[in-house]
């Protein structure tokens, strides 16, 4: 009785919010590793951080359950986080307006939070 109680109230929390059709937050964040040699990359330098240390430049996804639901670790850290994302196969579907993942999220007006260093588009919500 207890657990149906807790999700019934889960639920109504997720109805009454306003930010009810937001399905993930997006970001960048460093992860460090170590300096990565020369014959493994094309250039040692742009895997160095401001933060001085070498990293890659992952992006993830995380929904309200405090779950990661999506992430990539392609791009160097010096890559921008609109660039690292756009890198990724679900950064072009997300940007290309006929795609039918793209168009089901539309028509059901989800959409995923972001911060000021991405793109605002049909989907991805920015500030």
């Amino acid at each position: 009785m207890l657990a149906a109680a807790g999700v019934r109230s889960k639920f109504q929390a997720q109805r009454n919010s306003p930010f009810s059709n937001v399905i993930g937050a997006l970001d960048g964040v460093a992860i460090e590793q170590e300096q990565p040699l020369p014959a493994d990359v094309k250039c040692v330098a742009e895997y160095y951080s401001r933060q001085g240390f070498y990293a890659l430049n992952v992006q993830a996804i995380c929904d309200a359950d405090y779950k990661f639901r999506w992430m990539s670790c392609k791009s160097p850290k010096s890559a921008h986080n609109l660039t690292a994302f756009t890198c990724t196969s679900l950064g072009q579907v997300l940007h290309g307006a006929d795609n039918p993942i793209t168009l089901s999220l539309i028509q059901y007006g989800h959409c995923i939070a972001s911060d000021e260093a991405y793109a605002a588009g049909e989907v991805l919500a920015v500030p």
